[in-house]
């Protein structure tokens, strides 16, 4: 296949995502799609979750992005970055309205420990674009295409390659995940834009 990949979550029954599609691969926790409002969501309560997109071989310097909505107060839905081929390695960002405090979260996992490595307080709107980006030793993490900040040039160096995927934290049909896409940077690749457009006119590119 080639890259950049996507994926639509698009389904005509409910699955568990590696059921769903092949292509999926669990890292860490687990996910399953919902058929009548064709998304993923996180299905393993105080799990640190993460699955990567298997089909395909990442240059080190990638992103993953997803449009996010979440109302889930103790949950999370985000993208992942640099996963392993298996096991619970992975750098993540993901969104959590907790409690009225809502931030974006920026992470890594290496061999199952969690690891903040910044965090913000910023909301997203329903269907709002999340983009992790990595470049050497450096993760941004973007809004609808635009830098958070706070999330810019984040130095850490303990995952060198992998795979672009998505992540989350908990379980909850709230906490969804669409319109994924993952590639490298530099290259051309599928644009996104979040399902609130008039609000976030920019392209999301590569």
């Amino acid at each position: 296949m080639a890259l950049p990949a996507s994926e639509t979550f698009t389904a005509s029954s409910n699955a568990t995502l590696q059921a769903y599609n092949s292509n999926w691969v669990i890292n860490n926790g687990g996910f399953s799609v919902d058929a009548a409002g064709d998304f993923c969501y996180p299905t393993v309560n105080g799990a640190e979750g993460a699955a990567h997109w298997g089909a395909d071989t990442f240059s080190n310097d990638q992103y993953s992005q997803a449009a996010i909505t979440n109302t889930f107060n103790d949950g999370a839905a985000g993208v992942s970055v640099r996963c392993a081929a298996s096991g619970a390695t992975f750098y993540g960002a993901y969104y959590s309205p907790n409690w009225g405090d809502n931030r974006v979260w920026l992470f890594k996992v290496v061999s199952g420990t969690w690891t903040e490595l910044a965090t913000v307080n910023v909301t997203l709107a329903a269907g709002d674009i999340l983009r992790l980006e990595v470049s050497g030793t450096a993760l941004t993490v973007k809004k609808n295409g635009t830098n958070i900040t706070g999330l810019v040039n984040i130095s850490d160096s303990s995952i060198s390659s992998g795979y672009a995927g998505i992540s989350a934290y908990s379980t909850s049909t709230n906490a969804q995940l669409d319109n994924w896409e993952g590639g490298n940077l530099g290259g051309s690749g599928v644009t996104g834009t979040p399902a609130n457009a008039a609000a976030a006119a920019a392209a999301i590119a590569p």
